[in-house]
């Protein structure tokens, strides 16, 4: 089962690569909204990137399950919630690298 982590706020704006992904600090939270559990991750965000679509992340998802039910070791997947909100201020620090993120789950 994938796990769902809460956007907590930017820790770098990875400035190559062709998918520009951020690496955003993020939180776990139980079913009460307390949280349960901290960590960074590297975000492909709907927006930083024409290759960013769904369906590239659906193949990328895909293809980490495959590669891991082979043997190999691959990083673990999550999906970020990106509210409204989080999105709009973080998109003030994206802009001086013309980049910006759409909410999304």
């Amino acid at each position: 089962m994938i796990q769902t982590w809460e956007a907590e706020s930017l820790e770098e704006i990875k400035t190559t690569g062709r998918t520009h992904p951020i690496v955003l600090n993020c939180e776990r939270l139980n079913q009460d909204g307390d949280t349960i559990e901290k960590g960074p991750f590297l975000v492909k965000a709907l927006g930083l990137s024409q290759e960013v679509i769904p369906s590239t992340l659906y193949r990328e998802v895909v293809g980490n399950h495959i590669a891991y039910s082979l043997g190999v070791v691959t990083p673990g997947v999550v999906l970020v919630n990106l509210p409204t909100d989080f999105c709009s201020g973080l998109n003030v620090a994206l802009r001086p690298y013309n980049l910006s993120i759409t909410p999304c789950l």
